[in-house]
């Protein structure tokens, strides 16, 4: 994935395009290269194709269904996951750092884990495995992200001279 593909998918899309790259970034799906799509939210506001703050909201509301949804997954399968992980050492160590960290922290260290790659990914199912409160889990995993999102998203808005 580009800029000039999320740019298309943008003209064809309009803002449901900017929901579902974003929405599918936050679904942690191996290979899709997500990290492009938040910076690309403030380039197309510097080009004035999107508002930066419509992108940002747009990117809170589908980030926000996408952890929960995760969380949900991690609630239900945790037990099959679990499982499958022991088989895959590397993954296995991820899972027990952010154990580790859960454990440490709490729900309150989702603002801090949300600042992380990969680690990022696979914090929702976790949280829903070790059964953390809905709510407070996903609070703070929203302001971690807004945190995260708005830098980001700012980040693109700001230097996109360096790249157009």
């Amino acid at each position: 994935m580009t800029f000039a593909s999320i740019s298309r998918a943008f003209e064809v899309w309009g803002a449901a395009a900017v929901f579902l790259l974003v929405f599918l970034e936050y679904l942690g799906i191996p290979g899709y290269p997500g990290g492009l799509v938040l910076p690309a939210i403030g380039i197309l506001g510097r080009m004035e194709l999107i508002g930066p703050f419509q992108g940002f909201l747009l990117a809170m509301i589908s980030s926000g269904l996408a952890m929960a949804l995760m969380y949900g997954v991690g609630c239900q399968w945790g037990g099959w996951i679990r499982k499958h992980l022991e088989q895959k050492k590397r993954w296995l160590e991820w899972y027990d750092r952010l154990v580790r960290f859960n454990d440490r922290y709490g729900v309150r260290g989702q603002v801090l884990i949300r600042m992380m790659p990969v680690i990022r990914t696979f914090s929702s199912i976790v949280s829903g495995m070790l059964g953390a409160d809905f709510w407070p889990y996903w609070f703070y995993s929203m302001v971690g992200n807004g945190i995260y999102s708005g830098v980001v998203i700012a980040l693109g808005y700001y230097v996109t001279s360096l790249f157009l």
